[in-house]
């Protein structure tokens, strides 16, 4: 267990005032048995820190008694005994020295006054600090029990030594993760109040030396209460800036972790960081303490790559500051092996955990080893030694046992004992052994945290497993529970870490998808299930859009400068993925830029500005007659053992009824069906339609079929994906028939989040201003040079090695010209307003500064998305070849480490020439920069280049490339490119969506199947092929 840090200046500042309510004494005694605090000249620079004058000030002093009067007298023993407490206070590295000197007044004191001396006491008791300093607690402990004792035998109950000596005891026990010091301390705090009432600045340290006790005794609540009065105070007394509140924080972040409440204590680990970073003399030991203490917060929250990345930065430190003895020598591994075993290095994890229990074995201490016994059988676990991982958690148990109800490890014990009992198919047990747990949870951290959720989480699975009656409502709990927290991480987190935190955490609904998918929930059970489903969907993309938007509102100074602060440190992070030679460089350029936005981020959110609050019909209740629903969701199945498998389900539902559910199998099994179709869609040649409608046929008889026998008298289905689904254009299936879904199924609605529907827009929305950018000058002044990455001037794609981004070159897109030229001619014939982004003025200042003006925002260029795997795309397209989708591998996660928002983007005028670029243009406009737009005015973005719909897969939150960025930004509805689109058919295509939009009033997903159904038409009537490549490709998201 973390231990709370002491507030050591704090223990000066009882003040000389305060000393006239002592017991009077002798007159050589009157104040050298009062400790340093108590004058005046060293409260007073102990206040300004500076600790070194009063180093050499004490030592002067001692210096020139030395001199005049015998080397043991009692007065030279005093002002040795001001250098010792003011050395305990100058800095570390001095203690053996200071050990010595104490020795010297010890002997000294002994002689005269004597052995129940006061001083000698004071001295005594400057003892228990020397040793505390080195961690040798036994003796700290001794020491200042002995002077507590002496000091209580000579003065009245109510003294401040008597306070000051009762917080040493409980200061020293809290650092020797001892419990048995409560009394003590709260003692102190009784006394120090009887003085200076509650809000004096002097009580700080005995508030703080308290709250350790409480921490340690499991009142982190009552220590989290007075920690948080002890910050309040110090802000107002002495600055947010200061070296005490700053720790003050540090006791408060560990607190909240302990909680639960592990947003605010990263948030608060990771400021205190950067503080101490930027100090002139940075406290290497407490960078090293915060460092660690934030990779354990790391790891609670499931970010287990940037947990590993952190600890590794500051290794250094961290093996500079904690001796191989030291205790925090131990923890520093236990967290390492945490992350290890997130990360999925199960061998390097257990040798971690293997070392920091030796080191616990040799202190013979096996209550603080309880932790790792518990992860280290979690280790094997989740190897599959399920028999190694019973036997490791019967000898946790046992020493749990043996310890009682101090031993830490309890609820960890519980969870993996439940776990491996469900995983050997004893659920019964399972549940049996978590509700204990659960009752105590509740009573110890309150309801709803992490770990209460953990608790229920498995739980749910034992109950689901046995079919118990209960395992609904549980399941139920979860979700919401989930959600709950989500939405507080959400609101706290800057983007990228949220989605860590979700993938993580997971969103709570498998149980309740299991349930669903099983057929044995009623009616409005069901409906309860897909309510759950509502509230989770994008709930990370909900909150931070809200967010940026309540920012983008100006009302508050704060929020614009925090905003122009934001998208300069995402412009910055864009330049160095434009200039990065390989992934490895751009993992490296990148860390810092990163940290900077995310820390800009992280203050806006922290302003706490007024958020729309979702709000609306009910998804069902704004479905009109003739609406269908279908909301498709992936979910962990129980797989036996402790193995799970991806399967997909589908909520199927009409207004003023309860959804049905349609179980569609392995999701690994749709996965590769969808991803071989898209393989297929994507060629060319004279076999790609047979090849096509192979591969799709398979895909439709999965996924399609199973819901199109509850479409009848449907006439507008809206559909909510979910996995490998998102990258599938349901139109281009073929049909049974001959042709294709878009000619005969209903008007198909896609839409990001079920919530979205009651924001869906009628189809007569009106036509605003246009911006249009085509045509761009990817040279720009410069001429173009010999490269092998140069795209030939009629394609809108570029294949590249996907390390090699820096190395690609853009052809020039003749058909945007047109394309964009022609819209503009339509717009004004129709009496709309156009801005025409052509040329050298298609670039990124001019997109900026003119895309919040438009009604509609038309950009035909290149797309790209740079990711691991690269494919190579056909040639004709505006895109660059970009990673096999993360659907398509098996995995529904979004990488941890590098954010796709940062991965994708449009290119602009002057991409050619990006390494140049010196300003904020640098002619690549990223995912991450476009988020920080405010598009909230903009009805619809048309991306008119390749693959602007592709991205990776996280969890109930969908693709995290363009199409976020766009949504973030706050635009209603988007048209994107699911893959490689031929320019010149790309042309064609756009003349018929708009000929639709502007001519027919179409709205945004009717106008898409319009352009659809004309472009076949049209190949027919050519008696050409209608491979889906010829006439698909383009989606709508929202309308």
């Amino acid at each position: 267990m973390r231990t709370l840090l002491a507030l050591c200046l704090l223990a000066l500042l009882a003040g000389p005032a305060a000393a006239a309510r002592g017991r009077s004494a002798a007159p050589l005694d009157t104040l050298s048995w009062r400790s340093i605090g108590y004058r005046p000249q060293w409260t007073e620079l102990a206040k300004a820190r500076a600790f070194p004058r009063m180093d050499t000030l004490a030592t002067a002093a001692y210096s020139q008694l030395v001199a005049r009067q015998e080397p043991d007298s009692f007065k030279v023993g005093v002002a040795l005994l001001d250098v010792v407490e003011i050395g305990a206070l100058a800095g570390r590295g001095r203690e053996g020295l200071l050990l010595e000197q104490l020795q010297r007044t010890l002997a000294i004191f002994s002689k005269h006054p004597g052995p129940d001396s006061l001083t000698l006491a004071r001295a005594i008791r400057a003892s228990s600090e020397v040793h505390r300093r080195r961690r040798e607690f036994e003796p700290a402990v001794r020491d200042a029990r002995r002077a507590l004792a002496m000091y209580e035998r000579a003065l009245p109950g109510d003294d401040l030594e008597v306070a000051s000596s009762l917080r040493q005891v409980a200061l020293i026990a809290t650092n020797a993760a001892r419990t048995d010091a409560v009394e003590e301390g709260r003692r102190a705090v009784r006394i120090m109040e009887s003085h200076f009432g509650r809000d004096d600045i002097r009580l700080m340290a005995t508030y703080s030396a308290l709250a350790g006790q409480l921490n340690m005794a499991g009142d982190e609540v009552g220590a989290l209460e007075m920690m948080e009065h002890v910050a309040h105070l110090l802000e107002i007394q002495l600055g947010p800036d200061h070296p005490d509140t700053q720790l003050t924080r540090y006791n408060i972040a560990i607190l909240s972790m302990r909680v639960g409440d592990l947003v605010r204590a990263r948030g608060l680990f990771e400021r205190g960081i950067e503080w101490e970073l930027a100090r002139p003399r940075m406290d290497t030991l407490r960078v090293a303490n915060s460092a660690d203490a934030l990779v354990e917060c790391l790891n609670d929250l499931g970010d287990f790559e940037e947990a590993f990345a952190v600890q590794e930065r500051a290794r250094h430190l961290s093996l500079r500051a904690f001796r191989p003895d030291d205790p925090s020598h131990y923890e520093y591994l236990h967290q390492r092996g945490r992350a290890l075993l997130g990360l999925g290095r199960g061998r390097e994890a257990v040798a971690c955990f293997d070392s920091a229990a030796a080191y616990q074995a040799a202190r013979q201490d096996s209550l603080s080893a309880l932790p790792i016994l518990f992860e280290r059988a979690t280790a094997l676990r989740v190897a599959g030694d399920s028999a190694a991982a019973m036997h490791g958690i019967e000898l946790a148990s046992r020493i749990a046992e043996r310890e009682g109800d101090r031993a830490p490890g309890f609820y960890e014990g519980a969870l993996l004992w439940a776990q491996c009992l469900t995983d050997a198919g004893r659920p019964a047990e399972a549940a049996a052994r978590l509700e204990p747990a659960i009752a105590r949870a509740i009573t110890e951290l309150g309801s709803g945290g992490p770990l209460h959720a953990k608790l229920v989480a498995e739980r749910a699975r034992a109950l689901v497993q046995m079919g118990d009656a209960r395992a609904f409502e549980v399941s139920r709990e979860l979700a919401a529970m989930q959600a709950s927290l989500l939405r507080t991480a959400a609101r706290g987190f800057p983007d990228r870490q949220a989605l860590v935190y979700a993938r993580g955490s997971g969103l709570g609904l498998d149980p309740l998808l299991a349930l669903a998918a099983s057929g044995k929930l009623d009616d409005a059970q069901r409906r309860i299930a897909f309510d759950r489903v509502v509230e989770a969907r994008s709930l990370v993309l909900d909150e931070v859009g809200s967010r940026l938007k309540a920012a983008h509102r100006g009302d508050d100074p704060r929020a614009n400068a925090l905003l122009d602060s934001l998208a300069q440190a995402r412009g910055v992070l864009a330049r160095w993925l434009v200039r990065a030679e390989s992934n490895h460089a751009l993992d490296s350029l990148q860390r810092d830029a990163r940290s900077r936005a995310e820390r800009f981020e992280r203050r806006l959110a922290d302003l706490g500005l007024p958020q729309d609050v979702p709000g609306g019909a009910h998804p069902l209740d704004a479905l009109g007659e003739g609406d269908v629903l279908v909301s498709f969701l992936e979910y962990a199945a129980p797989a036996g053992g402790s193995r799970t498998e991806r399967r997909m389900l589908a909520f199927v539902a009409r207004s003023g009824a309860a959804p049905e559910v349609v179980a569609l199998g392995r999701a690994a099994e749709l996965d590769a069906l969808a991803a071989n179709w898209r393989e297929d869609v994507s060629r060319t040649g004279p076999d790609a339609e047979r090849r096509s409608r192979a591969s799709g046929a398979r895909l439709r008889a999965r996924v399609w079929d199973p819901i199109a026998s509850r479409l009848a008298s449907a006439s507008r289905l809206v559909i909510v994906p979910d996995g490998a689904l998102h990258l599938v254009d349901f139109a281009a299936l073929p049909d049974a028939r001959g042709g294709y879904v878009a000619e005969r199924a209903p008007l198909l609605l896609r839409l990001g989040a079920e919530r979205d529907l009651a924001l869906v827009r009628s189809s007569d929305a009106p036509i605003g201003t246009l911006v249009a950018l085509g045509g761009a000058d990817f040279d720009g002044a410069t001429a173009p040079h010999a490269a092998t990455d140069v795209i030939a001037a009629n394609l809108r794609n570029v294949p590249v090695a996907c390390d090699r981004f820096r190395d690609v070159r853009f052809g020039a897109l003749p058909s945007t010209s047109d394309e964009v030229g022609e819209l503009a001619e339509r717009w004004r014939a129709a009496g709309r307003e156009v801005v025409m982004l052509t040329g050298a003025q298609a670039n990124e200042v001019e997109l900026r500064r003119t895309a919040s003006r438009a009604a509609t925002l038309h950009i035909a260029t290149h797309g790209f998305f740079v990711g691991g795997e690269c494919a190579t795309p056909a040639g004709g397209a505006r895109g660059i070849g970009g990673t096999a989708p993360a659907a398509s591998s098996g995995s529904a996660s979004a990488p941890s480490g590098r954010q796709t928002l940062r991965l994708s983007g449009l290119a602009l005028a002057g991409a050619n020439r990006r390494a140049a670029a010196t300003g904020g243009d640098d002619g690549i406009l990223t995912a991450e920069e476009i988020s920080t737009m405010d598009l909230s005015g903009v009805h619809e973005v048309v991306l008119s280049a390749c693959d602007t719909g592709l991205g990776d897969i996280a969890a109930g939150e969908g693709v995290l490339g363009l199409q976020r960025a766009f949504r973030l930004a706050g635009a209603h509805a988007l048209v994107m490119s699911l893959w490689p689109v031929n320019d010149r058919a790309t042309h064609d295509w756009m003349s018929a969506y708009y000929g639709a939009r502007l001519e027919r009033g179409l709205g945004v997903a009717a106008s898409v199947r319009a352009a659809q159904l004309r472009r076949l038409a049209v190949l027919r009537a050519a008696k050409l092929p209608t491979p889906p490549a010829a006439w698909s490709g383009f989606v709508p998201l929202g309308d």
